[in-house]
């Protein structure tokens, strides 16, 4: 029997429904702190290997990569630079679905919030970088959940999932 870290699950059933990167951002109330250098290149490459045989077991033909973790404020660098289309459930967001975006780009990154959420702050940082702020109903998803819902979401609004 395989027991699954929260971290590991995220990384293979998005790769199984056809993420293509997954790029771990530690946030103000991130609970996972990683101090120790070899540790993380360690959990990076196990990381990899999980993604790897997601991939595999799910017939795609390119192996989605697992990127080192990130800070908040360098993620908000990447996403001015990439300018992709940003998509954020957020607990708080009202009005907006999924269902109401319109996908206008070719890559969507989506940024799901740590246990807890993410502070009012960071989601002021996201709006102003013109992320799309999302509400996903009256339910409060763990991470995990939500991470995969709202991949699925999107893939089945933009014929994704065939």
């Amino acid at each position: 029997m395989i027991f699954f870290s929260k971290i590991e699950m995220v990384i293979q059933k998005n790769v199984e429904i056809g993420v293509s990167n997954i790029i771990p951002v530690m946030s103000e109330r991130s609970e996972y702190r990683v101090e120790d250098s070899e540790r993380v290149k360690r959990k990076l490459e196990r990381w990899q290997k999980i993604a790897t045989e997601a991939a595999k077991q799910s017939m795609r033909n390119k192996i989605p990569s697992i990127s080192p973790i990130i800070g908040f404020d360098e993620m908000l660098n990447q996403l001015l630079q990439n300018k992709h289309q940003v998509i954020v459930p957020y607990e708080n967001a009202t009005g907006q679905g999924i269902k109401n975006v319109v996908f206008k780009q070719k890559y969507i990154d989506v940024i799901i919030g740590p246990e807890g959420g993410f502070e009012e702050e960071e989601i002021g940082q996201l709006r102003n970088l013109g992320a799309n702020i999302v509400t996903l109903g009256n339910r409060i998803l763990r991470t995990e959940t939500a991470g995969l819902i709202v991949n699925a979401l999107i893939l089945s609004e933009t014929d994704d999932l065939g």
